[in-house]
């Protein structure tokens, strides 16, 4: 098997846009949302006007506080009906998994 390098490079700036759109919509400004993220205002300046990437964490934070889906942006070739259809199979898949985890529970309890 061969294995190469994987060279591509994600481009932050139009997840960074659709931050600092929802950011506006809320009316929180830039000091406020560095705030409740514990950052410099400056990053989220640079995050959101020059597209530099944040922490995995930061990231996390800024897009499920203003409910931002980043498939639309991960999967660019992915239709909405097919990111919706992979979130709810996920979750059918999660929700299948717990169920059969607690009926195992149950039994094994009673039994």
């Amino acid at each position: 098997m061969k294995f190469e390098r994987d060279e591509r490079k994600f481009d932050f700036h139009d997840i960074g846009c659709e931050i600092k759109r929802k950011r506006e919509t809320s009316g929180m400004t830039q000091d406020q949302l560095a705030f409740i993220i514990d950052r410099d205002p400056r990053t989220i300046i640079y995050n959101e006007n020059d597209g530099q990437h944040p922490s995995l964490n930061t990231f996390y934070q800024m897009v499920t506080m203003f409910d931002i889906s980043v498939d639309q942006f991960f999967y660019p070739d992915m239709s909405a009906d097919d990111a919706c259809k992979k979130r709810i199979n996920t979750l059918a898949a999660l929700t299948l998994d717990r169920f059969g985890y607690w009926c195992y529970t149950l039994n094994n309890r009673n039994g």
